[in-house]
């Protein structure tokens, strides 16, 4: 998954855990083709080796909780992880934060950390990776006239990142991107400047937004995002 678009590579990992058909019949938008526009106005139009598809982390979490629940998972909302301690020899002990409760801990066998990027238990286990050269991650969702982005993902380079703008599931659009840090922090401000300064720096995005008009969910953020390699275990616990 990069932001809201989902590589034809991941359909067969669906396939193993039996969610294919839930997220392809889910109203994803198939997308087969794209471009790369630069800041100077050329670009770069290329078709996928395999379809991807496009659909809201929103819609995907969902159904992968669903498929979950059915193969026997028990599955909790509004829950936070707030510490853990522990070894596969000895087992591991989760603290947990109910959103309406008290806090509560829980012994396992196991723990697979996919908590995303990046949570404060990533701190507490001190990942030496997360002190390399960082990136911004945003995503938000555009409403209106979408139909000359149908089958296509469009990506954009600009000053310091890129982003890509492609349907998901109820034809809304997904704008999402990267952003090196010392570029974010030489802009300043909010998410809406890093938008502004990409559109500035590319004509295509900026003729593309022109005709969409922002969404309701607003701006999601991430950081830091690192582009190196991650250490597949920590402590014990498989990282994903």
């Amino acid at each position: 998954v990069c932001g809201q678009f989902l590589s034809g590579d991941a359909l067969a990992s669906l396939d193993r855990i039996g969610a294919r058909r839930a997220v392809e019949s889910s109203g994803a938008e198939r997308i087969a083709e794209g471009s790369v526009h630069l800041p100077g106005g050329a670009a770069v139009e290329f078709r996928l080796p395999s379809p991807a598809l496009g659909i809201s982390r929103w819609r995907l979490d969902d159904l992968l909780a669903a498929r979950a629940r059915e193969a026997g998972a028990h599955v909790r909302f509004s829950v936070r992880v707030v510490a853990m301690s522990g070894s596969p020899e000895s087992g591991f002990l989760l603290r947990l934060a109910p959103a309406d409760a008290a806090e509560e801990e829980v012994r396992a066998r196991t723990i697979v950390g996919g908590w995303g990027r990046w949570d404060a238990l990533d701190k507490s286990l001190d990942r030496p990776f997360l002190r390399r050269r960082r990136y911004f991650g945003w995503s938000r969702d555009y409403a209106g006239d979408t139909r000359f982005l149908s089958g296509k993902v469009r990506l954009y380079l600009f000053r310091g990142g890129y982003c890509g703008l492609s349907l998901v599931e109820g034809g809304s659009a997904n704008l999402a991107g990267v952003i090196a840090e010392t570029s974010r922090r030489a802009i300043g401000g909010a998410w809406e400047d890093v938008v502004l300064h990409a559109r500035r720096s590319n004509p295509a995005l900026e003729a593309d937004l022109a005709k969409l008009e922002p969404g309701p969910q607003g701006f999601l953020g991430t950081v830091p995002v690192v582009f190196t390699a991650k250490p597949p275990t920590e402590g014990g616990m498989l990282m994903a």
